[in-house]
């Protein structure tokens, strides 16, 4: 499988300790299963593999029976975020990214991309997706992402599709990976 991994490290992949994927897709794993009506996917949810560069570990899913797509990455070294003034005009296009900060001092991001902020590909296809990263103070990164493809070829009325719920997103993000790698 290819994903990416975002992140401000500078490791490569010879600094990925078997140890540590096997930590995250444990956590992963028994996060997936506490969830109530957590849908199925095509493989397991702990099936993390090497990033395309650095030392971070992805893995890209589908649920099952739809068309909804699940990306998570996990990485370290990354600075905990900093919310951008709603005023500063860097901030005026794209999605509204929601910050809120855990007891542990963890950070979460987490945006919505409605169908007037989504992005159409090559072939035509707009995606709505759904995000959710958690920085913790470690520099522990952990990124999930859900997405789903709108069919424009349907006529009105128009139902938009449903990338997976900000609360299992956040469960999943939020998973108990404190360090790595």
């Amino acid at each position: 499988q290819d994903c990416y991994v975002s992140s401000g490290e500078t490791g490569t992949v010879a600094d990925i300790r078997p140890g540590s994927v096997e930590a995250a897709d444990d956590a992963l794993t028994t996060t997936w299963e506490s969830l109530p009506d957590a849908p199925p996917l095509n493989r397991p949810i702990g099936s993390l593999v090497p990033g395309s560069y650095g030392s971070g570990v992805c893995t890209d899913l589908e649920v099952v029976g739809t068309d909804i797509a699940l990306s998570i990455s996990v990485s370290g070294g990354s600075a905990l975020p900093v919310a951008l003034d709603p005023y500063d005009p860097e901030s005026a296009y794209g999605p509204v990214i929601e910050f809120r900060t855990l007891p542990d001092g963890s950070v979460v991001e987490s945006y919505d991309v409605d169908i007037a902020n989504s992005l159409v590909s090559e072939d035509g296809t707009t995606e709505l997706t759904r995000s959710v990263t958690v920085t913790r103070p470690s520099g522990v990164q952990v990124s999930v992402r859900s997405s789903v493809a709108l069919d424009r070829t349907q006529s009105a009325p128009l139902v938009l599709p449903d990338p997976l719920p900000f609360d299992v997103l956040d469960a999943v993000a939020q998973a108990p990976i404190v360090q790595w790698p």
